[in-house]
């Protein structure tokens, strides 16, 4: 009997001591940490916030990764837009080159036996990225050979367009200058319109 007894007694020392050590951890919990238990609710809260911030930046993450696969063909694009402008320049002057577009409509008229009665040139037309040049011209010819001459001037390399284009009597006809004869003879009139880039203000 005094054998357990003893291991009664043991016992009841095990199970105050483990209820001593609880004690104390929840002392150590519930006083130590003060405000634990209430901050629960705003840690939940910050955590969902972060949460979705987290996601916000995952989306953006994404969507950098997607443009950058991409940046390779949006560089080469710029490349070919960069050509293509600066083949545009070659054909679209900076400077209005009054003169080498007479002579090119001249050379046309000598080359077809087109004769250019006149070409004169208008008040400019500002547009919004360039500038046009109206001329008035007036030129006498057969019909292949005014065929050939706007032909000649549609393929130079100047950019020109032609408009309000009517054929009728030559002109020289009625100034008495052709050296042709009339029955042989169209009089041309148009608008020819050439092109330069309009002034970057500095």
């Amino acid at each position: 009997m005094k054998k357990n007894s003893q291991d009664v007694s043991k016992f009841k020392q095990a199970l105050f001591l483990i209820a001593a050590a609880l004690a104390v951890a929840a002392g150590v919990f519930f006083l130590g940490i003060p405000g634990a238990v209430d901050s629960i609710p705003a840690l939940s809260a910050k955590r969902d916030s972060l949460k979705k911030q987290l996601d916000v930046l995952r989306r953006k993450n994404k969507e950098v990764e997607e443009f950058y696969q991409k940046r390779a063909m949006y560089l080469e694009r710029i490349q070919e837009i960069m050509t293509q402008r600066a083949a545009l320049r070659e054909i679209v002057p900076d400077d209005q080159k009054l003169d080498e577009i007479r002579a090119m409509v001249n050379a046309a008229g000598r080359q077809t036996g087109v004769h250019v009665q006149a070409f004169e040139a208008q008040a400019l037309l500002q547009r919004d990225f360039y500038v046009e040049i109206p001329f008035t011209l007036q030129a006498d010819g057969t019909y292949d050979s005014l065929v050939s001459f706007f032909d000649r001037v549609a393929q130079s390399e100047r950019i020109v367009s032609v408009s309000n284009f009517s054929l009728g009597p030559p002109a020289g006809q009625a100034r008495g200058v052709s050296r042709i004869r009339p029955g042989e003879l169209l009089g041309a009139t148009c608008q020819v319109t050439a092109y330069f880039n309009k002034p970057t203000l500095k």
